[in-house]
C-alpha cells in the first residue's frame, strides 16, 4: 500500500495541510510511526526505485529515499512527519 491522495491535484496549494491529516491516523493511535512510514515513503520507494534506482534523484525527497534503500529500514524520520513539521519519537 502506498499513500494514495489529492496531494499534488492543481488545487492543493499546501501539500503539508494533507499530509497534517494522515498523520492524525499515528496520533489517534489508528497507526504506528513505522506503518505510516511505510505508507508515505518506504512502499513508495521500494516500487519506484526497484525499476529505477536513481529515480528519487534531484527530488526534495532524495535524502530520504537514499537513506531508505542504503538501510532497507527506517530512514531518520519520516518523511511526511517531517513535512507536516511534526518530529517523529
Amino acid at each position: 500500500m502506498i499513500l494514495s491522495s489529492d496531494i499534488s491535484h492543481f488545487d492543493v496549494s499546501d501539500m503539508t495541510e494533507v499530509l497534517e491529516e494522515a498523520w492524525e491516523l499515528v496520533e489517534e493511535k489508528g497507526m504506528s510511526e513505522e506503518d505510516f512510514q511505510a505508507l508515505t515513503l518506504g512502499n513508495a520507494v521500494r516500487l519506484w526505485a526497484s525499476g529505477n534506482p536513481d529515480f528519487f534523484k534531484g527530488t526534495v525527497v532524495e535524502k530520504q529515499a537514499r537513506q531508505f534503500i542504503e538501510g532497507e529500514g527506517r530512514a531518520e524520520q519520516p518523511a511526511a512527519a517531517s513535512w507536516a513539521g511534526h518530529e517523529a519519537n
